[in-house]
């Protein structure tokens, strides 16, 4: 996908990142931390409490607040990842059931893992995960002290 949009004219990068409701700068640098996650994955790296070493850009405040509120997403660690990914997501591929198998694999872990990828207390609460929370099975929404 990197490749294919930075191949692409500027009109049509534009055009796409304005229809995923963010900026074409913001879009590339999702895609490049899309990018160095699934190089991570794809070489058996460690993955799940490391940073990443290229941080996406999260949109501002004043443009896109959901992204602050109650707190300000971080682009340093997986769940700041994984907010970008569920993003995407709502908007590519809305019906899709990614979020009910991550909260699957999210289950087997303690708090303090939790916490080490980025999960704070409240997280919950971040407009983008709490529109989806209310529809998953109680079961996936008390994974853990930390997410609850």
């Amino acid at each position: 996908m990197l490749r294919l949009y930075n191949g692409a004219s500027p009109a049509i990068r534009n055009k796409l990142s304005g229809d995923l409701g963010v900026s074409s700068r913001v879009l590339k640098s999702w895609l490049v931390a899309i990018n160095t996650v699934r190089n991570i994955c794809a070489h058996h790296g460690r993955l799940w409490n490391r940073g990443i070493g290229t941080r996406p850009i999260i949109p501002a405040a004043e443009k896109d607040p959901e992204w602050h509120e109650p707190f300000k997403v971080r682009s340093d660690n997986m769940f700041g990842i994984l907010t970008i990914l569920s993003y995407l997501l709502d908007r590519i591929a809305p019906e899709t059931s990614w979020r009910e198998r991550l909260f699957s694999l999210l289950k087997n872990l303690n708090d303090d893992e939790l916490r080490r990828m980025g999960f704070v207390e409240g997280w919950h609460e971040c407009p983008i995960w709490k529109r989806h929370l209310a529809n998953l099975d109680q079961e996936f929404v008390q994974i853990s002290g930390v997410l609850q």
